[in-house]
């Protein structure tokens, strides 16, 4: 779920029980908290259903985006709806970095977001990678650090 101004945009998932078996109908909505209306906006990627609900907006509020993992892919997903045509750009992660538990992401400016992965599965040691939201490039900006050295002997972290 995310906000800018007077909107509020939520990612959402629900089951067509008219069309069996259970197929996804995963959608951005958006809350228009003035005029207390809500509209379904776009439907979104349908090849997940382990996550993807964490969105964020872009610092105008022209576009927002969502990380979702390919089912059966390994492969991780972000969808970047442009508010203004509702087109969405798809922008596929390489298997090599890996989101285990690291989901969220954040905007930096109106052209890149900045994220933490995993350079394996089930491994300790995480970068931070920037993906150009109009070129698809993802390029590592920090080296890869041990998680556990980022927490103190009583369990804060520094």
């Amino acid at each position: 779920m995310g906000s800018y101004g007077r909107y509020l945009y939520v990612a959402v998932i629900d089951f067509n029980p008219d069309n069996p078996p259970p197929n996804p109908d995963p959608r951005l909505l958006r809350y228009d908290v003035t005029e207390q209306r809500l509209e379904r906006l776009v439907s979104l990627d349908n090849t997940s259903l382990d996550m993807g609900w964490h969105i964020a907006i872009s610092p105008d509020g022209k576009m927002v985006t969502r990380l979702t993992r390919v089912h059966g892919t390994g492969n991780y997903l972000f969808e970047i709806v442009h508010l203004s045509d509702l087109h969405i750009e798809k922008i596929r992660v390489a298997k090599e970095i890996y989101f285990q538990s690291w989901k969220d992401f954040i905007w930096t400016d109106n052209a890149h977001i900045v994220f933490a992965a995993e350079e394996q599965r089930y491994s300790s040691k995480i970068a931070l990678y920037r993906l150009n939201v109009y070129t698809g490039l993802i390029t590592q900006i920090t080296g890869k650090h041990d998680i556990e050295k980022w927490f103190s002997k009583s369990g804060k972290s520094w």
